[in-house]
């Protein structure tokens, strides 16, 4: 397969090396930097010189056929050109008169577009079709005749309807769909309505801010133009009526929109829970409102993601299977994809090789700092989640990690026996490591102990383990899982707490009763979200005479911990004999059955618990792998 795609693009590269003469000029007639873009795609050499993926080069040649096959409106595009940069002359932009500025670190700043986003903003406002608005309303036709062009049935519109514009964080995306909200909404149609749309409302006015920070530059006063936190439109007795709003995914269905223009940001985020996505949801709901348009828009601008199945991937892979094809069916959608090339996607490949670097950002030394990459991948070596960012949003590779099983119920019921941790005692050479996973949001409250000593007659370490599990009244007769925890609560294995609140002193009095013939050594938390529980801890723990910064300790649920502690507890409970063994508590084989492995997609094969589905509960699993980072770090297994 990496063969085939090697020679699909050198054949790409020299077709695109064919069609150049023919056109030069009149890219040249454009935009000078259009030429200068297309021509350095087309000149694309082999290692240090290979900085355009065989994507870019698809799209680069799909461009071509459009622009020489459609009716390309050169003054629509250098209109388009002006409003961004100000005077524009000789085919050139001439710094220092005027334009749209853009916030930047010293301020609202003014910005000379770059060869790819000449490129881009060519693609999405050159292109036209003729359609028959006659009586074979909807067809179309390249070029009709004069004769027919003279005729009312015929109108030209703008060819691309949705454009997706993949590619990398810091390129300056946002910037830019902000400014194609802005020429919408001050150039569309009189009543353009502009619907800014992310997963999370956060995401969406960072779109929002760029677009409405042009708007005003047009109407510092307001005078014309009212603006608020989420929504831009024009006042009463304007000449204009259009609109610009901020939607966010998961919402209220929306009703009585009117779209002339859709922007998606980060849509490659987005993922599939129980078959749907919000996200998608939303854009449909947007573009389906878009029908009396004639001239709708989608702008797609995204990064890789870190999901394993989500919409925008399966989208990418119909993109790019067309490109591949060379498909004349969706020249209404534009495509300009900056990725790594498939055989270059490990991340020795990623973190060594500098021509990549400039395959997926062009804007290294304009958007970011010439370093900026060098400095992130030194970051990236010594932390597995922060190489996995890295990897995902600044070389749009899409990174989602693999799950497989891992322990079933039936192999944890052979490892139970009848001891709990009231029966132990440090006369017995026994001392216990806590882990406790106290995260908001989940219904169980769970605090498990680890249990070991050194046993002279086998000269091994053994380990027992064994757990408290609280549930708030509440929260349990809301529960989809109501009767289960009943019945645990009957048996004695489930504790429930009234009210709608665990307080924390249950806790801390259960581990002072254990304290009484036991040694605890030092307990293991998720930081996330556990504040106040840890607060509460360490306040006990330095009463007791100890030093919390020693035996409170952060664990982190990421690979780089979490890798070498589920190879750990494998070997425990594998090993013949096995090393540990488990209370009789029925919520161990529930958990563990519960309970999967993610296997990063990086290379590394790097391992962490998940959960097997958003319901499942794997609180007390999580919080026994806490307390095995606990025994670990006081070991001196790990720093």
């Amino acid at each position: 397969m990496e063969k085939n795609k090697k020679k699909v693009k050198e054949a790409a590269l020299e077709r695109l090396r064919g069609m150049l003469p023919d056109v030069r000029e009149r890219l040249k007639a454009v935009d000078s930097r259009l030429e200068e873009y297309v021509c350095g795609v087309a000149e694309n050499g082999e290692g240090e010189q290979d900085t355009h993926n065989l994507m870019e080069v698809l799209g680069v040649l799909k461009f071509l056929r459009i622009f020489q096959e459609y009716p390309f409106e050169s003054r629509q595009v250098q209109q388009v050109y002006r409003w961004f940069e100000g005077k524009w002359d000789n085919h050139r932009y001439q710094p220092g008169t005027g334009g749209l500025k853009f916030s930047g670190m010293r301020g609202m700043t003014r910005y000379e577009l770059t060869p790819i986003q000449v490129f881009i903003f060519a693609w999405l406002y050159g292109p036209h079709r003729w359609v028959d608005t006659g009586q074979a309303a909807g067809s179309r036709q390249l070029l009709p005749s004069e004769e027919e062009r003279d005729g009312s049935i015929w109108d030209k519109r703008r060819l691309v309807t949705e454009a997706n514009i993949f590619v990398t964080r810091k390129f300056g995306k946002t910037m830019m769909a902000g400014f194609i909200a802005f020429v919408d909404f001050m150039f569309g149609d009189v009543n353009s309505e502009v619907f800014c749309c992310a997963n999370a409302q956060d995401q969406a006015k960072l779109v929002y801010a760029a677009a409405r920070q042009c708007i005003e530059q047009l109407d510092p006063t307001g005078a014309a133009i009212r603006f608020t936190a989420t929504e831009v439109n024009w006042r009463p007795r304007q000449p204009r009526q259009s609109k610009m709003r901020v939607l966010s995914a998961g919402g209220k269905t929306k009703d009585g929109l009117f779209a002339s223009l859709c922007l998606a940001d980060e849509f490659g985020s987005a993922e599939y829970v129980k078959e749907k996505s919000d996200m998608a949801n939303l854009v449909e709901t947007v573009k389906s409102s878009m029908g009396p348009r004639r001239e709708p828009l989608t702008v797609i601008t995204t990064t890789a993601g870190n999901i394993a199945n989500g919409p925008y991937k399966d989208k990418m892979r119909g993109i790019e299977e067309s490109l591949l094809s060379g498909s004349t069916d969706d020249d209404w959608q534009m495509a300009v994809l900056l990725e790594p090339d498939e055989w270059e996607r490990d991340a020795e490949s990623l973190f060594t090789k500098p021509n990549i670097w400039r395959k997926v950002n062009p804007h290294i030394g304009v958007t970011v700092q010439n370093d900026y990459y060098e400095q992130r991948i030194r970051e990236s070596r010594n932390d597995s989640e922060t190489k996995k960012e890295t990897i995902t949003k600044l070389f749009n590779v899409w990174q989602s990690e693999r799950v497989t099983e891992w322990v079933k119920p039936e192999d944890i019921a052979g490892l139970q026996i009848e001891q709990t941790i009231d029966d132990l005692d440090s006369d017995e050479g026994w001392e216990v490591y806590t882990g406790f996973d106290f995260s908001m949001g989940d219904d169980i409250y769970a605090v498990s102990y680890l249990a070991t000593r050194w046993n002279d007659d086998s000269e091994t370490q053994e380990f027992f383990a064994d757990m408290d599990a609280w549930v708030a009244e509440e929260e349990m007769l809301k529960s989809p899982l109501r009767r289960l925890y009943e019945r645990w609560r009957d048996e004695g294995w489930l504790h429930v707490v009234p009210g709608a609140v665990f307080p924390t002193s249950l806790f801390l009095d259960r581990v002072a009763e254990l304290g009484e013939n036991l040694h605890m050594v030092a307990y293991g938390f998720d930081p996330y979200k556990s504040k106040q529980p840890v607060n509460d801890l360490s306040a006990w723990v330095l009463s007791e005479g100890a030093n919390p910064k020693e035996c409170v300790i952060p664990v982190r649920q990421n690979f780089a911990n979490y890798n070498s502690l589920v190879l750990e507890m494998d070997t425990l409970m594998r090993t013949k004999p096995a090393l540990i063994s488990f209370s009789k508590n029925p919520l161990w084989q529930w958990e563990f059955g519960n309970a999967r492995i993610a296997v990063s997609t990086d290379g590394m094969e790097n391992r962490k618990v998940v959960k097997s589905s958003d319901a499942a509960k794997v609180d007390n699993v999580q919080a026994l792998m806490n307390a095995l980072y606990c025994f670990d770090m006081i070991q001196g297994r790990v720093s």
